[in-house]
């Protein structure tokens, strides 16, 4: 563990790839950035992903479109699209090996429901809503997988990868351009003022860090946990790793409409 400075330009809590992306976008126009994390990088939902890289959202576009807008639902839409292009940039400007690649994704009514009325309305709908958010979509008899479920919708242009070496990519390249990435330091709170005052604290004790703006990448929020803490549901997702013989399954993006949901992906296997 080492020892942060008193102060910098730039303070980011949570060394995930929200926090390291952040720290790489700054650093690479001048500024001097710090990282805290109080457990090892990417320790938190970074290193539990299952790393679908997904512009099909869970919400569903005709939700969004319903709830908050056609013109929301196009931003949503392009935000997650043009964070697939950023993290496969930094993947060919920075050389990062971690089998990052382009794919399909499927989504599929569950078996069960595949020829119900319902599962068809729901798809077509979806159909509609994402191809009016700018999204590359159509409709295909099934997906590829070795089990009967049906019609599904076929999503191009989304990716997978393995976000540890990727994050360990971005944190090489965080501090080779001078940024500093500090472990096992806790942050207790982020207090305002000018120059803001991050409170953190490690096995040494207590310590104040100086900083002109702090950013929360905690996932969880340090900052206003009573605000965004209360209007947020808890989940939890379980994942299971299997042989699958080369060739057998189409490397893709699968996710049913079941609720809870079902999704899967390929991944290379140890030799």
């Amino acid at each position: 563990m080492t020892t942060p400075e008193d102060t910098t330009d730039v303070c980011i809590v949570g060394a995930g790839i929200a926090g390291l992306t952040t720290a790489l976008t700054l650093v690479r126009r001048g500024a001097r950035v710090m990282v805290l994390d109080d457990g090892p990088f990417g320790d938190g939902e970074t290193g539990r992903t299952t790393a679908h890289l997904a512009s099909a959202v869970d919400a569903r576009f005709y939700k969004l479109e319903r709830s908050l807008g056609p013109r929301a639902a196009q931003l949503v839409a392009e935000s997650h699209s043009a964070a697939i292009d950023a993290i496969e940039h930094n993947v060919r400007e920075l050389d990062i090996d971690c089998e990052f690649k382009r794919v399909a994704g499927y989504l599929y009514a569950p078996p069960g429901s595949a020829r119900s009325r319902r599962a068809d309305r729901e798809l077509d709908r979806e159909l509609r809503a994402a191809t009016r958010a700018g999204l590359i979509v159509e409709r295909v008899e099934e997906p590829p997988l070795p089990f009967e479920v049906g019609p599904a919708l076929r999503f191009a242009n989304q990716a997978q990868f393995h976000p540890m070496k990727y994050l360990r990519g971005l944190a090489d390249a965080v501090i080779a351009l001078g940024g500093t990435i500090h472990e096992g330091i806790h942050v207790r709170a982020i207090e305002p003022g000018t120059p803001l005052e991050i409170v953190t604290v490690d096995e040494r004790g207590e310590r104040r860090i100086r900083a002109q703006v702090a950013v929360d990448a905690t996932n969880a929020t340090i900052t206003s946990p009573v605000k965004l803490t209360t209007r947020v549901g808890a989940y939890r997702t379980y994942v299971l790793a299997f042989d699958v013989l080369a060739g057998h399954i189409p490397q893709a993006l699968y996710w049913d409409t079941g609720d809870p949901y079902h999704y899967l992906r390929l991944a290379p296997g140890e030799p």
